[in-house]
């Protein structure tokens, strides 16, 4: 039976939702921000085995010979699934390495970040913006295409000439999604200090704290990143 995949992840810019998810100065029809900023899983999450297995001739080889198969190498079908924080590493990884590094670093990050809430979803800078991607959809779906040049001077102007009611829903909206993602940035830090804690208290119960000993030991070492925070003193014996 093939793998079923995870479900893909959601990616919800609060700057994308629509009219009938916000609403006045109101963000209760929002979603819950567990939704908009999921944990991060411990394992980096992929589309589907079976395909890996189809194009990697390790797989098989192994499979064959009753060994343990080969880490997987991601790709874009895998990214999807991760929180977007996750992919962007990846990426940024990829092109400084290649996949095969990318991979197994990513493997480290889900491992050390397991938990962790996700990013805060971006919002538009203005309410120009709002303007801006609401016409260029407009355009893209009535004419196929949209130049960026000749198309974009045509919304700016176009704007301009507005009356100041006819901007108000923008005005509106911007307003409610600043308000939001106030909101998100709030939870996130207190989710994220919580996490923080709960980390180092699982380091504490188990793990070897002394890099030079981790080392010697072989294990990989401990992320000490902006959000991981500094490695917990050891306790005394």
């Amino acid at each position: 039976m093939a793998d079923q995949p995870p479900p893909k992840r959601q990616r919800v810019d609060v700057a994308g939702c629509d009219d009938a998810a916000i609403k006045g100065d109101t963000v209760s029809n929002v979603p819950a921000m567990e939704a908009r900023m999921p944990p991060c899983p411990k394992v980096p999450p992929v589309a589907s085995t079976e395909c890996k297995v189809k194009r990697d001739g390790g797989w098989r080889w192994a499979s064959r010979h009753g060994m343990d198969p080969p880490k997987p190498i991601y790709g874009p079908k895998d990214t999807v699934l991760w929180p977007e924080e996750a992919t962007d590493i990846f990426r940024a990884t990829k092109i400084n390495q290649d996949p095969q590094y990318a991979s197994r670093y990513m493997r480290w990050w889900f491992e050390n970040h397991e938990g962790m809430p996700g990013r805060v979803p971006k919002i538009s800078r203005s309410a120009y913006s709002l303007y801006y991607a609401a016409q260029k959809g407009v355009i893209f779906h009535s004419a196929g295409k949209f130049n960026q040049k000749k198309d974009g001077k045509k919304i700016a102007a176009a704007w301009k000439v507005l009356g100041e009611e006819e901007k108000q829903p923008y005005m509106d909206k911007i307003a409610t999604l600043r308000a939001l993602h106030k909101a998100n940035e709030e939870w996130w830090n207190e989710e994220l200090e919580a996490w923080r804690d709960k980390r180092i208290v699982r380091l504490r119960s188990g793990a070897e704290l002394d890099p030079l000993k981790r080392h010697s030991m072989g294990l990989e070492p401990l992320c000490v990143c902006s959000k991981c925070g500094p490695l917990p003193p050891a306790l005394p014996t």
